[in-house]
């Protein structure tokens, strides 16, 4: 065993150069919304500084923070509780652009969605190596399966698709690298996709987001509008853009050009 503790550099450097990057993209993306609100050009910049901030303060405190606690059934089903447990009251929580996903501490946003995948992987690793040698058993499907099922569950109810198919897919992932069999992943998607076709096919907005992703020019000033106007952007700076600041489609095109898009 390594006589001193010692960090990953490469992955410590690529951490910083992603953040450096998405600031950067953060800036140049938000700035003309951020004047236009006479917020000040920085504003969003800000935002996610701070936001980047706490990340990286919360990385070195995790460096320095013993993996193995995460052995310990106390902790583990620990995290899993209390998160479910946000889960829950975020339901009852204010509603914003028609759903319930955020709540707010002290003026900042907190979505307990992402918090379940901090809470669900220690989970499912737990399981995985209590288990070893027995992935396929019950003992650890049951358990694994339950967990997932409860958190997606609450997080459609937001709702929230997305995250929920997220979650879905990454316990998937680590059971198939602890040694499932292909078997039961195709077996278990198959018995998904009529559950999959209703909460798509039979919920108007989600039908249309699919339809105007398929086929943006359909409705171009419609429901196919933000897709269209990304075509756009992207198409017109090509494989290396225009330059950092230059492109156009941020100039009140494009909406929300600063968040997930």
């Amino acid at each position: 065993m390594a006589k001193k503790l010692v960090h990953d550099k490469i992955l410590f450097t690529a951490f910083f150069v992603l953040v450096a990057v998405g600031l950067t993209m953060v800036y140049s993306a938000s700035a003309a919304l951020a004047r236009a609100g006479n917020q000040g050009p920085n504003s969003f910049l800000i935002k996610q500084s701070l936001a980047a901030g706490v990340g990286a303060l919360s990385m070195f405190m995790m460096m320095h923070l013993d993996y193995r606690l995460l052995r310990r059934p106390g902790v583990v089903n620990g995290l899993l509780g209390g998160v479910i447990g946000l889960l829950v009251f975020v339901l009852f929580g204010p509603e914003l652009n028609n759903t319930h996903r955020w709540f707010f501490v002290g003026g900042i946003s907190v979505q307990p969605a992402e918090l379940a995948k901090l809470a669900l992987i220690p989970f499912v690793a737990y399981q995985i190596e209590r288990q070893q040698r027995r992935v396929r058993q019950r003992e650890l499907l049951i358990p694994c399966g339950l967990a997932v099922g409860i958190m997606a569950a609450l997080i459609l109810l937001q709702p929230d698709l997305g995250t929920a198919l997220l979650l879905g897919a990454t316990v998937f992932m680590l059971l198939f690298l602890a040694g499932l069999r292909w078997k039961y992943i195709v077996g278990a998607t198959l018995a998904a996709l009529p559950a999959l076709y209703l909460l798509i096919g039979t919920v108007p907005y989600r039908r249309a987001r699919l339809l105007a992703f398929l086929d943006p020019e359909k409705d171009p000033l419609g429901s196919g509008y933000q897709a269209h106007q990304s075509l756009i952007a992207v198409g017109s700076g090509g494989v290396w853009g225009l330059g950092l600041g230059e492109s156009l489609q941020k100039l009140h095109f494009l909406p929300h050009p600063h968040s997930d898009f």
